[in-house]
């Protein structure tokens, strides 16, 4: 039950994330609300030795995702539903190198997002022709061209009259902010990275987390 319910909220927030872009804060406190019914579940069941994993869960979370979120790596958004997700399942499901599920949940995220700049590349192949420098080949990876009149309210220019911008801060993007020029210009989607956070807490159910299923199903 606890899975079934984390996982309809999430695919919930994931929703929002994919259309808006940004999630509500229903999403997050919704799971920490679980996290804590469950954890008087358990205490009741199996005594005071669930409390401490449950709080260094939480509080381990909090602090990795407020560095992230500080150092600009990570939206708000996403650092809630990590938070909230280390709150509903505190320790992993199967065997694992991290401590946490959460951390789990975070890194099969990641992994599943680095198949996203190859997807870049493969569209923007027609466009290798063009390359005049390593800023300008790695921009392939990054995103797409797209007019500046025409950006999308998910898109953020990283061409301007300074050049190409490879690294973004997350607090600082101005999505949708649309340019007065008919002239293309190299432009990047915000990811949906709940949608990534999600489809890591499926496989961190199943299978627990890449890196470790990898070292044990082929001996990496």
């Amino acid at each position: 039950m606890k899975i079934a319910l984390g996982l309809l909220i999430l695919i919930y927030a994931s929703a929002l994330d994919l259309k808006y872009r940004e999630i509500d804060d229903k999403s997050w406190m919704s799971l920490l609300v679980l996290g804590l019914m469950f954890l008087t579940g358990d205490y009741a069941r199996a005594g005071s030795g669930v409390i401490l994993p449950f709080a260094f869960s939480v509080g381990f979370t909090l602090a990795t995702v407020a560095v992230l979120y500080h150092a600009g790596i990570m939206g708000s958004g996403d650092c809630k539903i990590l938070l909230g997700v280390s709150a509903l399942v505190p320790l992993p499901m199967h065997f694992s190198i991290f401590p946490i599920f959460s951390l789990e949940v975070f890194t099969n995220a990641i992994i599943l997002s680095l198949v996203i700049p190859f997807f870049f590349f493969i569209y923007n192949a027609r466009h290798l022709k063009e390359v005049r420098s390593l800023r300008e080949f790695l921009v392939l990876f990054l995103g797409y061209k797209r007019k500046g009149h025409d950006i999308r309210s998910y898109e953020v220019a990283i061409e301007g009259e300074e050049g190409i911008k490879l690294f973004l801060n997350t607090k600082n993007l101005e999505l949708g902010e649309r340019l007065s020029t008919s002239r293309k210009l190299w432009v990047s989607p915000a990811i949906p990275f709940v949608v990534l956070i999600t489809a890591g807490f499926l496989i961190s159910v199943l299978f627990g987390d890449l890196i470790s299923y990898a070292s044990v199903t082929w001996g990496i």
